[in-house]
């Protein structure tokens, strides 16, 4: 019997080697596992974050360049703006010199004032002025409307004559001498004045 006993323990020792050593690769196995399903997880953490940062990144990115556009869209209006009230001040000094230029239809009498005061200047005398009637062709056109002023001048030499119409051409008014005739025998002038002025 002393010889069974000592076969039995060592196959106990065996078997329990065994156990162990199999309890010993399970436990490693689970570590393993473990390991593994902690580093896929932090991979996949790592991917996850990536991407949102990749996203964060490019919408950041997009939304400075819709920044940086809309400056450049700003910029380029202020531009405009800018243009427009410059063209703006331009046009309202334009349309003084055109209110100057065409008077309303109660200026005439002022007209008038002016020529008399344009000939006695230039050492002429105003005899007599005539205001026509205006015929249908002469009607508003575009808010303007025409008359024809007929001026008889006396007294003084070609020069003179020359002198009161380089005033009248120089005046700030529209006014067009269409016809001018001369009688030397008795030094007088007629002259057929178009006058233009904003229908009221």
């Amino acid at each position: 019997m002393s010889t069974i006993k000592p076969v039995n323990k060592i196959s106990a020792d065996k078997k329990n080697k065994k156990f162990f050593s199999l309890a010993e690769k399970t436990v490693n196995y689970r570590k393993l596992i473990l390991e593994s399903a902690v580093i896929l997880f932090l991979i996949s953490l790592l991917l996850v974050f990536g991407y949102f940062f990749k996203v964060l990144t490019y919408d950041i990115n997009s939304a400075e360049r819709n920044i940086d556009q809309q400056i450049v869209d700003l910029q380029t209006k202020l531009k405009q703006y800018e243009r427009v009230e410059e063209l703006t001040k331009r046009f309202g000094d334009l349309a003084k010199d055109v209110s100057a230029m065409l008077p309303t239809q109660s200026d005439l009498p002022e007209i008038f004032v002016f020529l008399e005061d344009t000939a006695k200047s230039n050492g002429l005398t105003m005899n007599n002025l005539e205001v026509s009637k205006e015929t249908a062709s002469d009607k508003e056109r575009d808010n303007a409307t025409k008359s024809v002023l007929s001026v008889a001048l006396s007294g003084g030499d070609y020069f003179l004559l020359k002198n009161f119409l380089r005033d009248l051409e120089n005046a700030g008014r529209f006014l067009d001498v269409t016809a001018i005739s001369y009688r030397p025998e008795q030094q007088t002038y007629n002259l057929k004045i178009s006058l233009y002025y904003l229908a009221e």
